[in-house]
C-alpha cells in the first residue's frame, strides 16, 4: 500500500522509502529532514497528507529486494513476500480459509461462508488453488471484500480495497486490545471502562477518533 516516493512533511519534498534521506532501515533518525510531521502521512485535516494505495496482493518493487538486508543473505531471502512465505511454514500457521473459518464458528457474523470463497478464488489466481497462506489471505481479503464501514443509520457495507476485511481487522485489532490490557500503564489496562471519548478535554467533545489525533494528541 505505500508509495515508492513519500514526503514525511506537509508539502516537503518526496524521499525513498528506504533511501539516502530516510534510511535503509530501523536506523535512528539523524537529520531534520528524517523528522516526521504526522499531518504529512495521516489526515488532519489539512488535505495534503500521503495517500496509502488501495489493498491488494502486490508490494511496491523496493519490499522485493530490502535493502538492508546483509549480504550474505541469498538474493531470493531480501524478498519481503518470500520471507513471510517461509515464516509462516516455519511456524506451520494455519490457512487464511481455516482462520476464517474457526472465528466464523466461533460467532462471528461479519464473516461468511461466501466471504471465505470469494477470498480462495483470490488466492486460487496466484497460484494456490487449495489453501492461501494466511498472509495473503489477509491481502485478497483487503482487495475482494475491504473495510467494513456503518453509516448513521447503522447501515453496513464493505468497501473494497479500503483496508483490512474482516479476518484481518480483527487479528490487528485483538492484538493492539490484548496488548494494551497487558499493559498496566496503558489507559484500558489500568482501567477496563476507559474509552478514547475520555480524551475530551485534549480533544473536543468526541475525544480521540483518529490516528492522527492519538499520535499528536
Amino acid at each position: 500500500m505505500i508509495p515508492q516516493k513519500f514526503s514525511v512533511k506537509p508539502g516537503g519534498p518526496k524521499h525513498d522509502v528506504f533511501g539516502a534521506t530516510l534510511g535503509e532501515g530501523f536506523q535512528p533518525v539523524t537529520s531534520l529532514d528524517e523528522v516526521v510531521d504526522w499531518a504529512a502521512l495521516l489526515d488532519s485535516g489539512n488535505g495534503q497528507f500521503e495517500r496509502a494505495g488501495a489493498l491488494d496482493t502486490k508490494l511496491a518493487k523496493v519490499l522485493l529486494d530490502l535493502p538492508f538486508m546483509p549480504p550474505t543473505v541469498p538474493a531470493f531471502e531480501r524478498s519481503l513476500a518470500v520471507r513471510n512465505l517461509l515464516r509462516a511454514q516455519s511456524f506451520l500457521i494455519p490457512s487464511g480459509e481455516q482462520v476464517a473459518g474457526a472465528i466464523m464458528a466461533a460467532g462471528a457474523t461479519e464473516i461468511t461462508t461466501a466471504m471465505i470463497e470469494t477470498v480462495r478464488e483470490e488466492g486460487d489466481k496466484l497460484g494456490f488453488p487449495k489453501a492461501t497462506p494466511l498472509w495473503i489471505y489477509l491481502l485478497a481479503e483487503g482487495k475482494a471484500i475491504g473495510r467494513m464501514d456503518e453509516n448513521t443509520q447503522g447501515q453496513k457495507k464493505f468497501v473494497k480495497g479500503e483496508g483490512l476485511g474482516p479476518v484481518g481487522a480483527r487479528l490487528v485489532g485483538e492484538v493492539i486490545i490484548g496488548l494494551l490490557e497487558l499493559d498496566s500503564r496503558s489507559f484500558l489496562g489500568a482501567n477496563r471502562n476507559w474509552s478514547p471519548a475520555d480524551t475530551n478535554d485534549k480533544i473536543g467533545a468526541n475525544g480521540v477518533t483518529n490516528l492522527y489525533q492519538l499520535l499528536t494528541a
